[in-house]
C-alpha cells in the first residue's frame, strides 16, 4: 500500500508551515505502507496541478492533504474541498496572485458543498485526544487554493 501525504509551503510572512512540518515528521513506512511526502506550493492553480501530478506519478492507494487553519484548537477533517479561487483582500499567494471569486474561470470548479452534505464522514477519536482538542468535521474547506 502507498499513501501520499502533502502539506503546504510557508506563505505570507511565515517562515514555516505547520502542515508540512507535521508531514515531514512522518516515517517513510507505517505498518508496511509506504509514505510518500510532498510539499505543495501556495500558488493559485499550481497547488492543485502539483497534487494531480503526484497522484499520476505515485499512483497512491490513499491521498491525505494536510493544511493549516490558523486559530483552530482542534484537528478538522474537511468533508469536501471548495476551490473558488477567492483570495481575501490583501492576502496574495506566494507569487503575488490575488484572484477574486474565480473571475475569468469556469465556475464549475467552485463546488456547491451542499450537494455533498449527505456523505458520511466519521472521525475516530483516539484515547487521550479529547476535550477542546478533539477532532471535528468541517464543511468549509477554506475556498482558497486549487
Amino acid at each position: 500500500m502507498k499513501v501520499l501525504v502533502t502539506g503546504f509551503q510557508p506563505f505570507g510572512k511565515e517562515t514555516m508551515n505547520p502542515s508540512f512540518e507535521a508531514v515531514r515528521l512522518l516515517p517513510d513506512e507505517i505498518n508496511g505502507a509506504q509514505i510518500v511526502k510532498a510539499e505543495i506550493p501556495v500558488v493559485f492553480r499550481k497547488g492543485g496541478n502539483e497534487v494531480q501530478k503526484l497522484v499520476r506519478q505515485e499512483n497512491p492507494d490513499i491521498v491525505l492533504l494536510v493544511g493549516q487553519a490558523g486559530g483552530r484548537s482542534s484537528m478538522n477533517v474537511e468533508r469536501v474541498a471548495i476551490n473558488c479561487e477567492d483570495c481575501p483582500s490583501g492576502f496574495p499567494d506566494n507569487e503575488g496572485n490575488c484572484p477574486q471569486g474565480g473571475q475569468g474561470r469556469d465556475r464549475r470548479h467552485c463546488v456547491d458543498y451542499q450537494v455533498y452534505r449527505q456523505e458520511p464522514v466519521h472521525v475516530q477519536h483516539s484515547a487521550g485526544y479529547g476535550g477542546e482538542g478533539r477532532p471535528l468535521v468541517s464543511d468549509d474547506g477554506g475556498q482558497l487554493l486549487q
